[in-house]
C-alpha cells in the first residue's frame, strides 16, 4: 500500500454494532487502524473508545448511508487506502411479497449487494495492483436457503456470494483473498430492527451464533485463502437438507408468531 507510514488500516462497513463492531475490535487487536463505517455517529465513537488504541496514529470513522450511492461514494477515497475491507452493513426486511415500496427493495437491495459491488470494483484493483489484501463479505445462509417473507433479503444475498466466489478466482492469483461468509442466526440488533423480536425465543438455542465467532470464523477463512465459509458445525451439516419441503414447512410452523 502506498501510505505515508506504516500504518495498516482496515476498513468496516456497519462497524458500530453486532458483527461489524466484533470485527472491528478484533482487527485493532491485531494492529489495524479502522475505519469505521456506519450511520449513528455517536454509536461509531462509542466503539472506537472501546477499541484497543493503534500503535500510530487514531482510529477514525465516517457517517454514511450505505442503502444509497451517495453514501457509498463518501467512503471510497477512505476504502481506497485499506488492505483490509469487511463489508458487513446490513438489515433485513419481513414481508410478504407486494407489500414492500420499490424504494424500500431497492434501499435494501444496494446495501446488501450492489454497493458491496461497488466498494469492491472501487478497491480490488488496487488490491490487486499492490499485489496484498484482503475482502470480507459478510453474507447470509440465506443465500443459499429458501425465505419466504425474505425474498428481497435472500435474493440480495444470493447475489452478492455469486459475486464473492468470482471475484475470489479472479484476484487470487494477485496474492489478493475475496472470501464470502455465510452466517446463520447471530445475536444481533438485526432481527429486533426488522420487527422480528420473536425469534430469539423461537429459534433453539444452538442455532444461535455470537459475533466473536463469527469473526473468528470469517478471519480464519480470509486469512487461509478460502473463497467461502459457513461458520458452526450444524448449519454446514444441515445446509444440503435447509432447502427440503419438510425441513421448509418445519421450520416456518417453528419461526411463526402465533
Amino acid at each position: 500500500m502506498e501510505n505515508k507510514n506504516s500504518n495498516r488500516y482496515a476498513l468496516i462497513t456497519g462497524a458500530s454494532s453486532g458483527i461489524g463492531k466484533a470485527y472491528a475490535s478484533r482487527l485493532a487487536h491485531d494492529g489495524y487502524n479502522i475505519i469505521a463505517i456506519g450511520r449513528n455517529e455517536d454509536a461509531l465513537k462509542k466503539a472506537i473508545r472501546q477499541m484497543p488504541k493503534p500503535h500510530e496514529g487514531n482510529h477514525k470513522y465516517l457517517c454514511a448511508d450505505l442503502s444509497t450511492k451517495q453514501g457509498v461514494r463518501k467512503v471510497l477515497h477512505a476504502a481506497k487506502v485499506a488492505e483490509v475491507v469487511i463489508a458487513n452493513a446490513g438489515q433485513t426486511l419481513a414481508a410478504n411479497i407486494g407489500d414492500t415500496s420499490a424504494s424500500d427493495r431497492e434501499k435494501l437491495y444496494y446495501l446488501l449487494c450492489g454497493g458491496v459491488i461497488d466498494l469492491a470494483e472501487a478497491v480490488l484493483p488496487i488490491m490487486k495492483s499492490n499485489r496484498e489484501g484482503r475482502f470480507v463479505i459478510i453474507s447470509s445462509i440465506a443465500a443459499y436457503v429458501p425465505m419466504p417473507k425474505s425474498a428481497v433479503y435472500a435474493a440480495a444475498k444470493s447475489s452478492i456470494s455469486a459475486y464473492g466466489r468470482s471475484a475470489y478466482l479472479e484476484t487470487k492469483k494477485f496474492n489478493v483473498c475475496v472470501t464470502t461468509v455465510h452466517p446463520g442466526y447471530v445475536r444481533t440488533d438485526i432481527h429486533r430492527r426488522a420487527g422480528l423480536d420473536h425469534l430469539q425465543k423461537k429459534v433453539p438455542g444452538i442455532l444461535w451464533s455470537e459475533p466473536g465467532f463469527i469473526v473468528m470464523s470469517a478471519e480464519k477463512a480470509s486469512k487461509a485463502g478460502r473463497m467461502e465459509i459457513t461458520p458452526g458445525i450444524i448449519y454446514r451439516a444441515s445446509l444440503p437438507f435447509l432447502s427440503s419441503q419438510l425441513v421448509q414447512k418445519i421450520w416456518q410452523l417453528l419461526v411463526s408468531r402465533k
